[in-house]
């Protein structure tokens, strides 16, 4: 689901992930981590992920990330800021979906599945 493309010169960027309701920050973070970070693929889809929402419920704020890569200063920051109702996954979590990524960069091609998903890459 989401299917999004990035264009930038003759790079061309191509990547999503299966539906939920996290699946575009999962996306925005892994384009964030390319364009804005210079993050390698693999490491832009295997980064700890980041998840914030209004719930339902409450109508407040209810945050989810993953620990597991982040420095401790930044977790305990997003504990302090948001601190009802987190949800903290010490390691990579199929909850923040699977973004996976085909790439050609520099006139080579570069895939990247994302382990969360149980995700593989081939470049023939």
């Amino acid at each position: 689901m989401a299917p999004t493309i990035l264009s930038r010169g003759d790079d061309r960027m191509a990547l999503g992930s299966g539906g939920s309701s996290r699946l575009r920050t999962a996306i925005l973070q892994v384009l964030v981590g390319l364009v804005e970070q210079g993050l390698t693929p693999a490491d832009a889809v295997h980064a700890p992920r980041l998840h914030l929402e209004i719930d339902a419920a409450t109508k407040g704020p209810r945050i989810a990330f993953e620990a597991a890569g982040l420095p401790e200063d930044v977790a305990l920051a997003l504990l302090e800021r948001y601190p009802t109702m987190p949800a903290v996954f010490s390691a990579p979590n199929l909850y923040f979906g699977g973004v996976h990524l085909a790439m050609r960069r520099d006139g080579g091609f570069e895939a990247v599945g994302d382990s969360r998903r149980g995700g593989a890459s081939v470049v023939l």
